[in-house]
């Protein structure tokens, strides 16, 4: 079964958890967009620390582009898919149709309400995105992923 890990990683979860699926027998990969300054990263990273949100954006798309059809298990994490890392998730049906099975996990803020969001958490960009937004971006993953996991 061949697994990828795509494209955040938050919390070191992600290559822990391809590194943990290879001790397995599973054929594993983590993708990163950037790699992270506390040496979590990736088996593959598609940007250097600094890439601008354009860069990234067209890094993710690119490498969506180049694995979509190659994994049977596609693991997005930090609530962030390959179109737009605060996007609708509308590229997960992309996915699917591939015949790939689709898992999404939030991994905090993300996802957390506005009315708990800690002042430093609040000053970040997702904390600046519309709670109403991520209602409905989760209600859109709720209904096109197989599996979802919420952390934290």
């Amino acid at each position: 079964m061949r697994v990828l890990h795509f494209p955040a990683l938050v919390g070191g979860n992600p290559p822990a958890l391809a590194r943990t699926e290879r001790e397995i027998g599973l054929d594993s990969t983590c993708v990163a967009d950037v790699p992270t300054e506390y040496g979590w990263n990736g088996d593959k990273t598609l940007c250097p620390n600094g890439a601008g949100h354009v860069r990234r954006a067209v890094a993710r798309l690119a490498a969506s582009r180049r694995y979509r059809g190659s994994y049977d298990v596609i693991h997005f994490n930090f609530g962030q898919t390959a179109l737009n890392r605060f996007g609708l998730g509308l590229d997960i049906p992309s996915w699917k149709r591939t015949g790939a099975t689709v898992f999404m996990t939030f991994q905090g803020s993300d996802v957390r309400p506005e009315s708990i969001l800690s002042p430093e958490s609040a000053r970040t960009l997702r904390g600046r995105v519309s709670e109403s937004f991520r209602k409905k971006y989760v209600h859109n993953v709720t209904k096109w992923c197989d599996h979802m996991f919420c952390l934290n």
